[in-house]
């Protein structure tokens, strides 16, 4: 049994590719809470097997992933990976804001011709997930990269999530495999491609 209460206090990354903030391997009855997390290119990685899991009242915000440069492909980004099967796993009234995707060939000159953006993820569960509630969360003002398809897709079941190659998509909850879930009363606002 493991409680993280940050009180409110902000974990900050370099944004840096590659860096995050919290790493969870196998456990049972973690909860995390009060915490923000910003500047990370995914604040939040559980990569092993998960039972009895609460993410409430945190924020992870500011972060941009820009390792690509002018015509070069851009990567996907990710905020909350959820890569192993889990399940009682809760994510409760947290805030999800600011989080861009590479902006690829693009980068901060639109007129040039190069790769289109990459996507973003803000939750994905890639692997079998059981009694699920994402509920009462605010995601807002974030951005996939400046792809010539991108699109928007709030909630996406049994799809890629964007992980594989770019395109400029935003997806806010990507769930593969999944019993009895409960996705409620989110706030998604300023979710959009360039």
């Amino acid at each position: 049994n493991v409680v993280l209460d940050c009180r409110g206090f902000t974990v900050r990354g370099d944004n840096e590719a590659g860096d995050y903030g919290l790493i969870l391997g196998d456990f049972d009855n973690f909860t995390m809470r009060s915490c923000v997390f910003t500047n990370f290119q995914t604040p939040v990685l559980v990569n092993g097997s998960a039972n009895n899991a609460n993410f409430s009242y945190n924020m992870f915000m500011n972060s941009t992933n820009s390792t690509a440069g002018i015509n070069t492909a851009a990567a996907s980004k990710t905020v909350f990976i959820v890569n192993a099967t889990v399940s009682n796993f809760t994510i409760y009234n947290n805030t999800f804001k600011e989080f861009y995707a590479d902006m690829g060939g693009k980068g901060e000159y639109p007129t040039l011709n190069g790769s289109d953006g990459g996507n973003l993820t803000l939750i994905n569960f890639s692997a079998e997930a059981q009694n699920i509630i994402i509920a009462y969360n605010n995601f807002t003002n974030s951005k996939g990269g400046d792809g010539s398809q991108g699109s928007e897709t709030v909630f996406c079941p049994s799809c890629d999530g964007g992980s594989g190659g770019a395109g400029g998509n935003v997806y806010g909850i990507v769930i593969n495999e999944f019993s009895n879930v409960n996705i409620s009363f989110n706030v998604f606002f300023i979710l959009s491609f360039n």
